[in-house]
């Protein structure tokens, strides 16, 4: 009876510890930026091997840690394991925290339905502790955008109807 005391006490520590570590590393995991691509400023379909710039919101967690006028935020996109584009920026730019970034120039490398960026963001230059986020795109190869002024001239020139060979363009 001895030994069921001391083994008892040690699994009420552990139960009692367990949650305190996993909040604390959720803290330390979720004082990170993470990308927000809902703002509507990047295009749906891009051309492959065209620069684009990639921007997005940063959305910041409470931390006391932004305080610092010194903070510097590391980033870097990848496309299947080939790094694209890193860059950095300072947090605080005349006082005030930033809450958009951009990264330029970018490119994909290959065309396909669903491409996928993905975005590290990170406080260290290491990229130890970082969160990621997947930005997905259309690409497309670069002749499939002289698709539609070749409809357009088509249709004016065997329909000789500029209007209707105008709407027909557009939705090609």
């Amino acid at each position: 009876m001895t030994n069921a005391a001391p083994s008892a006490a040690r699994a009420t520590v552990l139960v009692l510890a367990l949650p305190i570590f996993f909040l604390l590393n959720a803290h330390t995991s979720a004082a990170i930026p993470t990308a927000d691509f809902s703002a509507g400023h990047n295009r749906v379909t891009y051309v492959a091997g065209v620069d684009f710039a990639l921007s997005f919101g940063l959305t910041f967690p409470a931390d006391e840690n932004l305080e610092s006028q010194n903070s510097t935020l590391f980033m870097k996109v990848y496309h299947n394991a080939e790094v694209l584009a890193e860059s950095k920026m300072p947090l605080f730019v005349d006082g005030a925290l930033q809450t958009a970034a951009a990264i330029s120039p970018l490119a994909f490398p290959s065309s396909g339905d669903k491409q996928e960026l993905n975005v590290l963001l990170s406080y260290t230059a290491d990229f130890a502790e970082a969160s990621e986020k997947v930005f997905e795109g259309k690409v497309v190869k670069g002749w499939v955008t002289i698709w539609p002024p070749l409809v357009t001239i088509i249709i004016a020139v065997a329909t000789r109807e500029v209007l209707w060979a105008l709407w027909a363009g557009v939705w090609t």
